[in-house]
């Protein structure tokens, strides 16, 4: 398992935010900004400490599974932003259930 596992929720904050500027072009406080980096350098310092100063390929994958949720957050943000909540949920559940359906079908 990765060191990195039980950490990883100090990074997403600035992850999903960068998603965020990046996608909608929103304009975070710098406040915002400071405290995040902050934050998500304690968590990293902290992962090497324990890691004895080396990262896995676990925690560079764990870093990129991050970076792809927040790219997914900030895409349904901005089709929620021009939709329903409620209408854009039941859209995505519904596509989920026919795939998970699609998955389980008998051989």
């Amino acid at each position: 398992m990765p060191r990195m596992a039980g950490v990883v929720m100090g990074i997403l904050p600035i992850r999903h935010r960068a998603g965020c500027v990046a996608i909608t072009h929103e304009r975070p406080k710098p406040v915002f900004w400071i405290a995040s980096a902050a934050g998500a350098s304690l968590v990293i310092a902290f992962a090497l400490r324990q890691g004895g100063g080396t990262l896995s390929a676990g925690d560079l994958l764990l870093f990129a599974a991050v970076g792809v949720s927040a790219i997914g957050y900030a895409f349904s943000g901005r089709l929620t932003a021009g939709n329903a909540g409620m209408g854009s949920s039941s859209a995505g559940c519904l596509v989920l259930a026919l795939a998970d359906l699609a998955a389980r079908r008998p051989p």
